[in-house]
């Protein structure tokens, strides 16, 4: 196997970081959206929505013989819904009940439970080193959840087991979305059906809830500012998305998991005022060590 050691481009490193950076953002704005009294249902559906409509203008203009490839719903339907519907879902009531950088280190485990959800399917070995990592990593989340460690009280306990679900959709929807997907499917086209699939099942659920939400224009909130700005963002980090995957692979991509963890963290700090103490930081510091025995010899090519 021959291995490309010239290292990311500039324009896949600019866009790496701006993909980290709009990822990040989603949970400070959640914040917002829900302190408004914005419905849990809507914030997810406005990302997959703008997502959705982004991607198919972006098919329509540039890439129309991928619409007329054959549909693999299996694939379409896994991944919008664990890949973004219900993860984003929890995302969003989590990040109500715990300081955001703690939100962001929970989902930062994505990498992490995506090689031990690949391990346990047969997809991917598990070799000594991902193991210590994928510890490490754990160990990192045990932490904050200890009593007085990293959270503001242990009534908060409950949804860091919740946010936990986050990183394990994601983590099924990455190892079962790599089976499912045809050889050679448009990745443009793969994304929007994801993203399609998610806002069509989030709207049902907005329906079957009755948790509809319209702003008013003539005194718009704060929270119906989130909602716009996250839904505007949602389609460019999509494209964001696939210029790191095609100009600086896979493993660059579950990178910018550390950029998210980082940023997630300033962001509670200087808008929120949520100060990370000593034990977040130690466990911060385990997840992301973990994170790197997981991806470092990976995208070395020398653990297989």
């Amino acid at each position: 196997m021959t291995v490309d050691r010239s290292g990311p481009t500039a324009a896949a490193l600019v866009a790496f970081f701006g993909l980290g950076f709009v990822w990040s953002t989603a949970i400070p704005l959640g914040r917002v959206a829900g302190n408004a009294g914005v419905p849990a249902l809507i914030f997810p559906f406005v990302q997959a929505a703008g997502a959705s409509l982004t991607l198919g203008l972006v098919l329509l203009l540039f890439k129309r013989s991928a619409i007329r490839e054959p549909i693999p719903w299996a694939l379409f339907l896994v991944s919008g819904t664990f890949g973004h519907a219900l993860p984003q879902f929890v995302a969003f009531l989590a990040v109500q009940r715990l300081p955001i950088g703690v939100v962001g280190l929970i989902i930062a485990l994505n990498p992490l439970l995506t090689g031990l959800v690949a391990a346990a399917t047969g997809t991917q070995a598990l070799t000594a080193r991902r193991l210590i990592g994928i510890g490490l990593g754990l160990t990192g989340v045990a932490l904050v959840a200890l009593p007085g460690f990293a959270l503001p009280s242990a009534d908060a306990l409950p949804w860091v087991v919740l946010a936990i679900a986050t990183p394990f959709c994601f983590a099924i929807a990455n190892t079962y979305s790599a089976r499912l997907r045809p050889v050679g499917s448009d990745s443009t086209r793969d994304a929007f059906g994801m993203m399609t699939v998610s806002a069509l099942s989030l709207l049902i659920a907005v329906a079957l809830m009755g948790a509809w939400y319209l702003p008013d224009l003539s005194a718009p909130t704060a929270g119906d500012g989130a909602l716009l700005v996250h839904g505007l963002i949602a389609g460019v980090a999509f494209i964001l998305f696939f210029v790191v995957l095609e100009r600086g692979g896979p493993i660059m991509v579950a990178s910018a998991s550390y950029v998210i963890l980082i940023l997630s963290t300033l962001w509670g700090w200087a808008f929120f005022g949520e100060r990370p103490g000593a034990g977040f930081l130690i466990a911060a510091g385990l997840v992301m060590t973990g994170l790197y025995l997981m991806l470092s010899r990976a995208s070395s090519g020398t653990d297989q």
